[in-house]
């Protein structure tokens, strides 16, 4: 808490938190023990909110975990991309932000990658038409959307880079899109002092 104070001071505007690690051969938590981790910090984050102006945001991707704590977040940041309907509704219906990331697995598994025979961009928009009309059709509004095309999950090095190189041609004329490239393993290839993990 006095780390995020201290980011919040800062001019942070968006804490993000989560339970579980989505690193290849991370550990999986059931809803229950992901619950139990974040119930006192999420609470005393929200609380923060007396004071700061910041949104909080809850990096899972179980829908168990997401509708419990719904009333105190702001921002669901699911890197499945692939909660089950009847959450995505809540989500919409209770005019939270819906974060979603391209991925082939979670958590991220090194051997599954993206055909390597695609063009990266082409394969990444594919997947943003099709999940942007699932949820237009559930009556999400742009606003409420951003987009994440998961650099570093489920791609090559090669891959990572050339979408880190031409990631403008993913930005969606009606939402956001968040690149979340930070110490990422690939990362390793280029530089002995990122420390990626």
């Amino acid at each position: 808490l006095m780390h995020i104070e201290e980011a919040l001071n800062s001019g942070v505007n968006i804490i993000d938190i989560g339970a579980e690690s989505t690193r290849p051969g991370a550990s999986y938590l059931t809803p229950q023990e992901e619950i139990q981790r974040l119930k006192d910090i999420i609470q005393a984050i929200h609380e923060l909110k007396a004071s700061y102006q910041f949104k909080l945001s809850l990096d899972s991707y179980k829908a168990e975990t997401i509708q419990h704590f719904l009333p105190l977040i702001d921002i669901i940041n699911d890197v499945s991309a692939n909660l089950p309907p009847d959450c995505l509704e809540e989500i919409r219906a209770e005019n939270k932000i819906y974060l979603f990331m391209h991925s082939l697995s979670v958590p991220s598994d090194p051997k599954l990658t993206l055909n390597t025979e695609l063009n990266p961009i082409e394969a990444i928009k594919h997947w943003l038409d099709k999940k942007l009309t699932q949820l237009f059709e559930l009556g999400f509004e742009p606003q409420q959307l951003i987009s994440d095309p998961g650099i570093g999950f489920n791609k090559t090095m090669n891959q990572s880079w050339y979408l880190l190189r031409h990631i403008q041609q993913l930005q969606h004329a009606e939402i956001e899109t968040l690149v979340g490239h930070s110490r990422k393993r690939f990362l390793n290839k280029i530089s002995s002092a990122t420390d990626a993990t």
